[in-house]
């Protein structure tokens, strides 16, 4: 889906402490598109600047610190992938207590994704 002038996309910020450890999701409406950055209407978005290539916001010389979505399954899809590789990153912390059978089926799967 492409970024139209006018659309509602959603903002989450990217750093842990802010909120006191929560991620609050708001909402913005595009009020500029040009060929490197677009912009967001309203006073929390003043002067803030989002790269439309990483739809992160340009930090202009410090680290981005919000990150733009077109949709709230996007930001749903994101933390279940972030969920399933913590989940294998401690299943595979144990990878000696795989039978040959299971590590050559885990195997043919991470094979599949091999270019």
């Amino acid at each position: 889906m492409a970024l139209q002038v006018g659309q509602t996309v959603y903002v989450k910020s990217l750093t842990l402490y802010s909120n006191k450890g929560k991620q609050d999701i708001e909402t913005g409406v595009v009020s500029k598109i040009g060929n490197k950055f677009f912009e967001l209407e309203g006073p929390r978005w003043f002067r803030k600047r989002f790269v439309l290539s990483t739809m992160l916001n340009d930090g202009r010389g410090y680290t981005s610190s919000l990150k733009v979505y077109l949709s709230m399954q996007e930001i749903e899809d994101e933390k279940e992938a972030s969920h399933l590789a913590q989940e294998l990153r401690q299943y595979f912390e144990y990878v000696n207590n795989l039978t040959l059978d299971q590590a050559r089926r885990v195997k043919a799967i991470v094979d599949e994704r091999k270019p």
